[in-house]
């Protein structure tokens, strides 16, 4: 377990509104003198085998982060900040796809905000909700997204866990999650190599 302290409520179904998988809060109360209230929580981010997350993804692709457009959500009585990336999708392991002048692309919302510092490797918070790490445009990134909600966002699943940074070193593809591949490799991976394990574990193109 990734384990983090916020404050606040979050409910289950707000979770499932906001496209949140693998993240379990749970609320403790203590008493003393000054505070005989004082309730807090703990986020406790749930850790997935690469099986679990090709399993729980309605959309996984390889893709280029074309535009990041903000915009906001109505949620439990507040608007949440919001941003829609549109990618071009270089490739496709699962989920449905437009096209646009014969190339796949996809639009994603989550929750987040263009005009923050992208910040690798921790999880934003807003208003105690714990939102995707932003994306920064011409940025090639491996997608294992939530099914969209109901309020129409997603995020990938278990949050930094599947979200994969593609990068060169001699010419040779690699990728890693925002925890480094921790407990599913031993470091960066060859991007090839990823690719036919999401092959293997059900994400067929």
């Amino acid at each position: 377990m990734i384990k983090k302290a916020i404050s606040g409520s979050i409910t289950v179904s707000l979770l499932a509104l906001i496209g949140i998988a693998g993240y379990a809060i749970v609320t403790s109360q203590t008493a003393t003198k000054s505070e005989p209230q004082n309730r807090y929580a703990t986020a406790s981010l749930q850790h997935f085998t690469l099986g679990e997350m090709v399993d729980r993804a309605g959309r996984i692709f390889r893709g280029t982060v074309l535009s990041a457009e903000p915009g906001t959500v109505e949620l439990g009585g507040a608007s949440l900040p919001t941003v829609t990336y549109q990618f071009r999708v270089d490739q496709a392991f699962k989920g449905d796809f437009d096209t646009k002048d014969g190339v796949p692309y996809a639009v994603v919302t989550m929750l987040g905000s263009p005009k923050a510092a992208v910040h690798r490797g921790e999880i934003t918070k807003l208003n105690s909700i714990p939102a995707p790490t932003l994306l920064a445009v011409g940025t090639d990134q491996l997608m294992i997204l939530t099914p969209t909600s109901e309020a129409g966002l997603t995020s990938p699943v278990g949050l930094g866990q599947g979200r994969f940074e593609i990068f060169a070193i001699d010419k040779t593809l690699f990728a890693k999650n925002e925890y480094n591949n921790a407990g599913l490799f031993d470091g960066p991976i060859e991007y090839s190599t990823l690719a036919s394990e999401i092959k293997r574990e059900g994400g067929n193109e």
